[in-house]
């Protein structure tokens, strides 16, 4: 089941993929909701690192998301997203975005992209550069089960969230929170709140198990 699941992810995207993807996150983008009140920054510009799908830019444009942008380096999937919701969406790195933004983001959101960037700690730098002081950069990357890190090839560091805490905190972040979360396959299919999040690491049964890094920028 997992290899399939990534397997379909890297497909091209479709409304249909669209739409599975915001039924099998739903539980995680209202739990992600609740930890930090998303609602408080529907005015405020942010950043989702890695669009993807735009199953996350779904969930913010339902909550009255106006200043949201989207980066991805993959051309079909901005260019299908732009049609499909809206001109939220650019075709740039991280680095491109960190050296060339000039207003600073409220919040950096990125899931399931932290484990792929070639130097994470530069990667952590950069998401420090756009944000101010106090602001928060909330993500998911996989637990390091044996699975996670052989199940996608671009997978280049699926690390203990204790790493990732070092990590952050040798950027200057504070307050580096880490949550355990894995979500149940199959019952998204019958209805998207059928996909409870459990807070614990789970190695077996197919469970898709992450880890939700939430951390605020000091000085």
């Amino acid at each position: 089941m997992l290899a399939e699941w990534f397997g379909y992810r890297h497909k091209p995207l479709t409304q249909e993929q669209l739409f599975c993807d915001v039924k099998y996150h739903y539980t995680l983008h209202q739990y992600i909701a609740k930890m930090i009140d998303l609602k408080k920054l529907a005015d405020q510009p942010v950043l989702e690192i890695g669009s993807g799908h735009g199953t996350f830019a779904v969930q913010l444009r339902k909550l009255g998301f106006h200043k949201y942008i989207g980066i991805d380096d993959n051309t079909n999937n901005i260019n299908f997203l732009t049609n499909t919701i809206g001109p939220y969406f650019k075709k740039q790195t991280l680095r491109g975005c960190s050296q060339t933004q000039s207003e600073a983001f409220s919040a950096v959101f990125s899931f399931n992209k932290l484990q792929s960037f070639e130097n994470p700690l530069e990667a952590i730098d950069q998401i420090h550069q756009l944000l101010p002081k106090g602001g928060k950069f909330v993500g998911t990357t996989p637990y390091p089960f044996n699975r996670n890190v052989i199940s996608d090839a671009s997978h280049l560091h699926v690390l203990h969230p204790r790493n990732w805490k070092r990590l952050f905190h040798l950027k200057k972040f504070r307050k580096v929170n880490t949550y355990p979360v894995s979500l149940i396959p199959y019952f998204w299919r019958v209805n998207p709140s059928l996909n409870p999040i459990i807070p614990a690491y789970i190695p077996g049964f197919n469970l898709t198990s992450m880890t939700l890094i939430i951390a605020e920028k000091g000085h």
